[in-house]
Order: C-alpha cells, then structure tokens, then sequence
C-alpha cells in the first residue's frame, strides 16, 4: 500500500469531490496532509490519523 503523500493529486477516494483546502484536507489519500477528514462530507469519513485512513481504505478493497 503506498503512503498517502506518494498517491497522485486527485479527487477524494471516498466521495469523489476534489481538495477545497491548502494543505488539502481529504482522507489523508489524495494529498498528504494532517487533517484526515472530508470537507465535502465529513459526517462520513472522519481520521485522526493517516493510520486510521489506511485502515478504512484498505477495508474497501
């Protein structure tokens, strides 16, 4: 599994919508950043942690 800073930019794996924020804040996928929660939607998919993300994402595979 690649670390999340060596995924390309693009939209957020979970719901699709691109970064609103700098440094982007989206799941900790798209962009490596220190907030792990979607702005677009972040009832859905909050992280504390890159871990966390890691975790969550792995359990869609």
């Amino acid at each position: 599994m690649p670390e999340p800073e060596d995924l390309p930019v693009a939209g957020c794996l979970f719901c699709g919508s691109l970064p609103q924020l700098e440094p982007a804040v989206h799941h900790g996928f798209t962009i490596s950043c220190n907030a792990y929660e979607c702005p677009v939607q972040p009832e859905t998919r909050p992280f504390d942690t890159a871990e966390q993300a890691a975790a969550a994402w792995n359990g869609r595979a």
